[in-house]
């Protein structure tokens, strides 16, 4: 996938994650070589502020169904355009 193409799915996931409500956003640590490795910590509580919706887990007490809906089918999408094989 060219960057072109790639800053345009950010571009996409930075809006849709709007709707993902409030909830802990994770720091990403990314270990070895193929980047297959992702460690986490948290970082903070609110609003999404990643792009990766893998590094986002919303307040289920919060949340609406819709906003949980709306991350759930951003995971997918994100699995999607990187490929990403949930085993």
């Amino acid at each position: 996938m060219n960057s072109l193409l790639q800053q345009v799915h950010m571009l996409h996931f930075q809006l849709d994650s709007i709707g993902w409500g409030v909830g802990v956003n994770i720091k990403e640590t990314v270990v070895g070589f193929d980047n297959s490795i992702i460690i986490g910590e948290l970082d903070n509580y609110g609003y999404p502020t990643v792009e990766n919706p893998h590094l986002f887990s919303p307040d289920r007490e919060c949340c609406s169904e819709q906003e949980i809906q709306n991350w759930e089918e951003a995971k997918k999408k994100w699995n999607e355009i990187h490929k990403i094989v949930i085993i």
